[in-house]
């Protein structure tokens, strides 16, 4: 056995060290926080016993489950029809359709809540379609959740679908199995993790998401709104910090189970399993109407807000003219885009960098078994917080303390953004590094050639495709967040989706969608890149 390399140790102590201040202490300080009265005194369950018997603070809590369950309830099932018309047939625009679903993961999710308000709201052009229901309140909440929330349940399933064996539909059709017979007896039994898992990610995401409500929710409260609204409007931040923990407690649950689903699907997954080809998909222009039908909603809420970016006064004067991309004139400013610009590159870059070293570490590294454990223990933790109550907890450790001087700066925006989003990024360098021989280590060390020469020249450039990925991840939520950022921004530095917020609050909805626009061209410009990239790398 090895021995372990006393500069590798050293390298993965230094991210444990920087793991501190930027996980483990505001967490803490959350904690804390939860269990103090105003003054910091210690008060143990005291807080939890007032939230349980506040009706109007336990009522977002039922909410917020309502609205969770019932968006998974409408988005899985849609979503598992759209990736099974995407893998399974073949119809007029699937290749388009395809790259439509994802235009949602390029946008905050305030874009389609604001399209919302153009095609619904109070002198919305399609509002005779609620029939009298009011948009602002839990229906307004669930179609802006569907909408942000369906590329991702859609991802999911179409990785699940295209990894049932083709061979399986091969074996019933020679048994004389009909088409329903095929779809309950191999499509469903095949999928049914990726429909669990499905189901997990949109819980999660919708019952964490703060953007949405905070422009449909009306006086509906559901904790993410609560929180913000206890922190910023009240003051009160020690009920905020326990409501942040309550919104913790169902995204664990889910999050637990998710992994379970998961080790369960890779038990069973067939290997080197044929994905279903194009000639063996079935023509169905039943499922192109279907899908495209599907993507009716989120494409409207997205391109009516485009288009009303450009227009002098929706609906009233529908003369295109750019007024609303001049931000000044509404107190606002362009820098904000810029700022959000930059501080996605910084987490690309720094974030993809540090990932990548510490997954290596713990992966490759000649270091002790016990720090490889509380690293990848550490990385998994983030993906059980969501932006609200990291940024919540970023306050209470940075606004005083050993790491005030990190209050209200710019690296305090690009620190939480890589820690709330490390979690896939570090399982996607493990990935990567798992399908790179192990060998080329050895045979460096043989040789008497430095392991951080044998990384750079030999290892990384062979998992450069999954660091494009990595880095286009960060870039675009980064670019996209809105919940980490609400606590954190309003000083120094705003980034480009709370000025789309405080826009809206402000009443400037032409120049909210203006701002909103523009955020979708940058990301979908490094889409375009990403792609190029990949080709190019590829050829």
């Amino acid at each position: 056995m090895s021995r372990p390399s006393p500069r590798g140790v050293l390298l993965q102590i230094l991210l444990l060290c920087l793991l501190f201040p930027a996980l483990i202490y505001p967490l803490y300080m959350l904690l804390v926080r939860s269990v103090s009265d105003a003054e910091g005194n210690f008060v143990g369950a005291a807080n939890f016993l007032e939230y349980l018997h506040s009706p109007g603070l336990f009522s977002s809590f039922v909410h917020s489950l309502t609205i969770s369950t019932t968006v998974t309830a409408l988005v899985v099932p849609a979503a598992f029809l759209l990736a099974y018309g995407l893998t399974h047939t073949r119809f007029s625009g699937r290749r388009i359709c395809g790259l439509l679903v994802l235009l949602p993961l390029f946008v905050p999710s305030l874009l389609p809540a604001i399209g919302f308000v153009y095609l619904f709201g109070a002198q919305g052009i399609a509002r005779f379609l609620l029939c009298g229901q009011e948009l602002y309140g839990p229906l307004g909440i669930v179609l802006g959740n569907a909408v942000f929330t369906l590329p991702h349940a859609t991802l999911l399933l179409l990785t699940s679908l295209r990894s049932v064996d083709s061979r399986l539909y091969m074996a019933s059709a020679c048994l004389g199995a009909g088409p329903w017979r095929k779809f309950t007896t191999v499509t469903l039994p095949n999928a049914r993790y990726g429909i669990i898992n499905a189901s997990f990610v949109v819980f999660t995401l919708s019952i964490t998401d703060f953007g949405v409500p905070k422009v449909l929710g009306g006086d509906y409260s559901v904790l993410s709104t609560e929180i913000f609204s206890q922190v910023i409007g009240q003051q009160n931040f020690t009920m905020g910090a326990l409501i942040s923990l309550v919104l913790m407690a169902p995204t664990v649950l889910t999050l637990t189970l998710d992994a379970w689903a998961r080790r369960a699907h890779a038990r069973l997954r067939v290997q080197n399993a044929r994905p279903v080809s194009d000639v063996e998909q079935k023509s169905s222009p039943l499922f192109g109407v279907v899908c495209w039908g599907i993507l009716l909603l989120p494409m409207a809420s997205i391109a009516v807000v485009v288009f009303a970016s450009f227009t002098a006064f929706w609906p009233y004067d529908m003369t295109l003219v750019p007024d609303n991309y001049f931000f000044e004139e509404a107190g606002y400013s362009l820098s904000s885009l810029g700022t959000s610009v930059a501080m996605a590159l910084c987490v690309a870059v720094f974030g993809t960098a540090l990932l990548y070293t510490g997954a290596y570490l713990v992966e490759r590294g000649q270091i002790p078994a016990a720090l490889k454990r509380l690293y990848r223990l550490l990385l998994l933790l983030p993906l059980s917080l969501p932006g609200l109550v990291l940024g919540l907890a970023y306050i209470f450790a940075f606004n005083s303390g050993p790491f005030s001087f990190l209050y209200d700066s710019f690296a305090i925006l690009v620190i939480n953004t890589i820690v709330h989003f490390s979690t896939v990024a570090h399982l996607t360098c493990v990935s990567a590094l798992a399908k790179v021989d192990d060998n080329y280590e050895k045979a460096g060390r043989s040789m008497g050639v430095p392991a951080w020469k044998t990384a750079l020249r030999v290892v990384v450039p062979q998992c450069r495709l999954p660091l494009s990925d990595v880095f286009f991840y960060l870039f675009i939520n980064a670019m996209t967040t809105v919940s980490s950022m609400a606590f954190l921004c309003g000083g120094k530095y705003t980034v480009a989706a709370i000025s789309i917020v405080n826009m809206y609050d402000s009443g400037y909805l032409g120049s909210a969608a203006a701002m909103n626009t523009l955020v979708l061209a940058v990301t979908a410009g490094a889409g375009v890149l990403h792609v190029l990239y990949k080709k190019i790398v590829s050829r």
